[in-house]
């Protein structure tokens, strides 16, 4: 770091950040030669150019007679704590895009699982509640055609169809 040498008789934004507003600057200067107190986060760079980061409270020191006498300058160099919450903010961001993608996996999962499985949801009185597109294109039949009709009207009617289907539930019975 510098040595006190160094340092003395310069302005405190001696080693501002190139990229740090001047208009920061303007206010702090504005708020002491006032009298009043500034806190704010500065950028920096050390001696060999390295960023850094602090948080700074200055509070001028007046006499008795409210003249200024001098100022106290207390720093917090935030420079880590800045650089793991910008982490953290990365690897939430990853975490929501990863969850994103695992969403869409899941869709179409469910799709594939919807084109390969033949579904019929009955109520206790074997009536079809519901029926998926698998189902609808074994029994060449529309939805419409089958909501609300008897599952079992359909392996006397359709009994082709309803052997496909069940050779189909055999199939998957086996596949466990």
């Amino acid at each position: 770091g510098y040595k006190l040498e160094e340092i003395r008789g310069n302005y405190f934004n001696f080693n501002q950040h190139i990229d740090e507003k001047s208009s920061i600057y303007l206010e702090l200067w504005e708020k002491i030669r006032d009298k009043e107190e500034w806190k704010g986060r500065l950028r920096n760079y050390t001696k060999d150019k390295n960023e850094y980061i602090i948080d700074s409270t200055i509070i001028p020191i007046l006499d008795i007679n409210k003249n200024l006498k001098e100022y106290i300058c207390i720093s917090n160099d935030v420079t880590d704590q800045i650089s793991l919450n910008n982490l953290l903010n990365v690897e939430i961001k990853n975490y929501q895009n990863n969850l994103t993608n695992k969403s869409h996996l899941l869709s179409e999962y469910q799709r594939g699982f919807n084109e390969i499985t033949s579904i019929a949801k009955l109520d206790n009185q074997f009536n079809i509640i519901t029926v998926n597109s698998r189902f609808l294109r074994i029994l060449d039949l529309s939805r419409k055609e089958l909501i609300n009709k008897n599952f079992f009207s359909f392996v006397n009617s359709q009994e082709n169809n309803c052997i496909k289907l069940l050779d189909d539930l055999e199939d998957k019975k086996a596949s466990k």
